[in-house]
């Protein structure tokens, strides 16, 4: 999943400045890598806060521009030239019927809890009040920031219709439509919001390794050295995702959307019994992430599955 994050985060910086793909990812990894090593969660928790209100505004400035584009009726009719399933409500080959809308239920929405990385900002919550808050204010943004970018993909379509890479439409809707120095600005919203995923992921993942393996290992181990080992890790964690990313395919959502999936399948019945079932010990969660892991990577195997849905889905049902 952060190899994913990095091919996103330097598609952005190479389509919408012009320099290689390979420069872009260098540049995008020492970033991430840097202020997460320096800053730890405190860091972390500060950028994504900051990135966040970058992104709500970015992407909303990006669909009112589009929006102005001349003629919103020649929009539409261009979108319609392309395929006129795509202003059906099913989409292109029916693929918008309940499976999908289940299995984007599934990973988008109340799979969400099962990813560690977004379930540690839970634990850190100031006090309940912060907590109710952040659930009402949660919704509304994540509403928005789910609807909106898809909006802006789809009407993108009308304006450049002969995009190669899918991937490509948010970079090139930013340098086409807008000058050099707003395209610069407006950049930091898409790039806000892979940083504020990739960088939580590696401090969850170094963190994990160095705590609930190096030092159940040797728990006389001192706090600077377990400091030390959790940046040992991170840079190995970067090298190791960078290293994949090097030659990514066509369209990445699909790849991060099976890495949402393993997570999920992994992590989310453990974390939800932890929370309300006090007698579940720890080799009964060890037991439900294996067997969520091993029925989520058979059923990639397994096509169709029925009513076309994500692996996910009965990966669930299986755990369950």
């Amino acid at each position: 999943m952060i190899t994913v994050q990095f091919i996103g985060g330097a598609r952005l910086f190479a389509g919408v400045s012009g320099i290689s793909y390979e420069i872009g990812l260098a540049i995008f990894v020492l970033t991430v890598l840097g202020y997460t090593l320096t800053g730890g969660f405190r860091a972390v928790t500060t950028t994504d806060a900051v990135q966040g209100v970058v992104m709500l505004i970015g992407v909303v400035t990006l669909l009112v521009t589009i929006l102005a584009q001349g003629d919103f009726g020649q929009l539409m009719a261009n979108i319609k030239q392309q395929s006129p399933n795509l202003l059906s409500p099913m989409g292109v080959e029916q693929q918008l019927g309940w499976p999908m809308m289940l299995s984007f239920w599934v990973l988008i929405c109340f799979g969400t809890l099962g990813l560690p990385h977004t379930v540690v900002r839970l634990f850190a919550v100031k006090n309940p009040q912060a907590l109710r808050r952040g659930i009402i204010w949660g919704t509304l943004i994540s509403l928005v920031m789910t609807l909106v970018p898809h909006l802006c993909g789809f009407f993108g379509r009308g304006l450049y219709p002969n995009l190669d890479v899918p991937d490509n439409i948010m970079p090139t809707l930013i340098s086409g439509l807008f000058s050099p120095w707003v395209a610069g600005l407006l950049l930091a919203a898409p790039i806000a919001a892979v940083m504020s995923s990739v960088d939580s992921m590696l401090l969850q993942s170094a963190v994990t390794m160095v705590r609930d393996a190096v030092v159940r290992v040797k728990p006389d181990l001192d706090g600077n050295r377990q400091l030390l080992l959790t940046r040992v890790a991170m840079v190995i964690i970067c090298a190791a995702a960078a290293w994949w990313a090097v030659s990514p395919p066509k369209m990445i959502v699909w790849l991060n959307l099976a890495a949402f999936g393993a997570l999920q399948a992994v992590f989310l019945w453990p974390i939800i019994a932890g929370l309300f079932w006090p007698k579940i010990s720890g080799n009964m969660a060890f037991i439900a992430m294996l067997v969520g892991l091993l029925s989520y990577l058979g059923l990639q195997f397994v096509k169709p599955l029925p009513f076309n849905v994500h692996p996910i889905v009965p990966a669930w049902y299986c755990l369950g």
